[in-house]
């Protein structure tokens, strides 16, 4: 009776179908400054990085994304709205997502199918948060590579922000083109409290993927003309805001 009910629990450590992962998000604030003459000079009077924590409440057939508060740093000009603290809530069965962000003046529902993302799985493997996750890469919007690290041990294909798609939960992913990165430093069996506010404004303007890209586009003139000129700034919104 002892080896089955030991053999029982081992199985049930092994493998979950529902947690709360706690995220660590960091932006190289300086970094992503530093090649940029246009904003080189606001460099010295912001910090080098800013860490965020942020909550991903994993279900079976969907997760919950969002930040454990609500303090925002404001950079001068376009990228301090890379800061601000977004909701998404995900569905794995039917993959949609909805999403609350701020853009510049304008608070945004995107509400969309799943990002379709081609992953490769490496043979690299990293211990996160306790757990030995495998690496897998992509390149979304033509340019931005990304790193990613799931779990098979928790068996939902989620992830942080809007990543997901693979064999496991995400508890990793690096942009180092991009200066950020999300890495758990805790998951933990019980499901999180929401807050009481997700997802619940409704005064939104609501877009799909395809008119932010527009909103973005309509606001590219606040950059230099060399760096309008590249798809980069749009596709780094779409992922940094």
């Amino acid at each position: 009776m002892l080896l089955v009910m030991t053999i029982s629990f081992g199985l049930q450590a092994q493998y979950m179908d529902s947690c709360t992962v706690t995220f660590e998000k960091t932006m190289y604030i300086q970094n992503m400054m530093k090649d940029n003459e246009w904003m080189k000079k606001y460099a010295s009077n912001i910090p080098a990085e800013n860490k965020e924590v942020f909550y991903l409440v994993v279900r079976p057939h969907g997760s919950e994304y969002f930040p454990e508060n609500t303090n925002d740093i404001r950079v001068p000009g376009l990228w301090g709205y890379a800061l601000n603290k977004n909701q998404v809530s995900t569905d794995l069965k039917d993959s949609l997502y909805s999403e609350n962000k701020d853009i510049y003046d304008k608070k945004v529902r995107v509400v969309d199918t799943t990002r379709n993302m081609s992953w490769t799985i490496t043979n690299t493997h990293r211990n996160i948060a306790g757990y030995n996750c495998r690496q897998a890469t992509t390149v979304i919007f033509d340019s931005v590579k990304v790193f990613a690290f799931y779990c098979p041990q928790i068996k939902p294909s989620a992830g942080p922000d809007a990543f997901n798609g693979l064999p496991g939960c995400i508890l990793g992913v690096a942009l180092p083109a991009l200066h950020l990165n999300w890495f758990a430093s805790k998951v933990s069996p019980s499901l999180k409290e929401l807050p009481k506010n997700y997802m619940l404004e409704k005064k939104r303007e609501q877009h799909t993927n395809a008119s932010l890209v527009e909103l973005l586009s309509s606001k590219s003139s606040q950059m230099p003309a060399k760096y309008r000129r590249k798809s980069y700034y749009i596709n780094a919104m779409m992922i940094l805001l």
